[in-house]
């Protein structure tokens, strides 16, 4: 005996029709035949009249009653193991910046689940703001951003530096500088300078953004008031207008990376560098202070540094 043959058999008492209940069942009348036939043989008795009309015999009636019964047991039975296994399954839950998690979870998770495939990951996407709010009420395990200096609530680990990069039109460039434009992206090359597009216009993530803030305080250190033609929050619009020419944009390092690396980019715009002490962030992994560090949250830290010091 086997459930299959329970289930079939539960079918055919319930419908009292070959045609009915292995269309319900998706099988066919020959499959269905053969499966109450085991059955029968099994237990050496007959629990159907076939003719005139479909029955259940008084032996077919008992084995309803005991099939129904045990079908629900297996069902409890599955249940409870389920249970059992999910509760072996352990969560660790990341806080991400909507733009971080593109590179990083992309990044990081296929590196993780290779060394962790029995821990599931669960990540949380929202702002600084929110994630640190989330950390410090336990909602979360770690949080990927920025290194701060002011949260001193929380222990860290630093993963690696991320450059601010500026990312100009190569057709701006052209109309600027004309025939020393070359000249120009080898003398920007080594040493940048912003004076040089005081009067371009230019496209950045609206304020309240750390990343923002980073970019204007360039600006202010370079005494600059930059002119800003488009504010929007998908950095990916911002990238994708620099290469059609249409201003200059401002991009982390690793987040630009992928585009940094395609032929399209390097044929439509450049890329500089700022050297900038202030303008190059640590991006860091916050866990809680006040709470043991779990083993999957210290794993979770060590492939990370594994990762980004390959």
């Amino acid at each position: 005996m086997n459930i299959y043959n329970l289930k079939y058999f539960i079918a055919l008492a319930n419908d009292l029709s070959f045609t009915k209940a292995s269309e319900k069942l998706y099988i066919s009348q020959q499959a269905l035949s053969k499966h109450i036939r085991c059955l029968e043989d099994e237990y050496d008795t007959k629990f159907f009249i076939r003719k005139p009309k479909v029955a259940l015999t008084k032996s077919g009636q008992i084995m309803l009653e005991t099939a129904i019964n045990i079908l629900e047991l297996e069902l409890k039975l599955r249940r409870k193991l389920e249970n059992e296994n999910k509760a072996h399954i352990k969560t660790l839950t990341i806080g991400m910046g909507p733009a971080r998690s593109r590179f990083l979870l992309t990044e990081i998770f296929s590196y993780y689940r290779k060394y962790n495939a029995d821990i599931n990951l669960r990540v949380v996407i929202d702002s600084a703001k929110i994630l640190d709010q989330l950390l410090d009420s336990g909602e979360i395990d770690v949080w990927l951003g920025y290194y701060q200096e002011h949260i001193e609530k929380y222990n860290y680990t630093i993963l690696f530096e991320d450059k601010t990069c500026i990312i100009i039109p190569k057709k701006m460039m052209a109309e600027l500088f004309k025939e020393k434009d070359k000249e120009m992206v080898e003398k920007l090359s080594r040493k940048f300078e912003i004076s040089c597009f005081a009067e371009c216009p230019f496209m950045m993530i609206p304020e309240g953004h750390h990343f923002r803030e980073i970019v204007d305080m360039y600006f202010k250190d370079n005494k600059m008031t930059p002119n800003y033609v488009l504010e929007t929050n998908d950095l990916d619009t911002l990238i994708m207008l620099a290469m059609e020419g249409d201003a200059i944009t401002f991009a982390s390092s690793t987040y630009a990376m992928k585009y940094i690396k395609s032929y399209i980019f390097n044929e439509n715009a450049y890329v500089f560098f700022l050297d900038d002490n202030k303008t190059t962030q640590n991006i860091a992994i916050y866990y809680k202070k006040d709470k043991p560090v779990s083993s999957e949250i210290k794993h979770f830290i060590e492939l990370c540094m594994q990762f980004y010091n390959r």
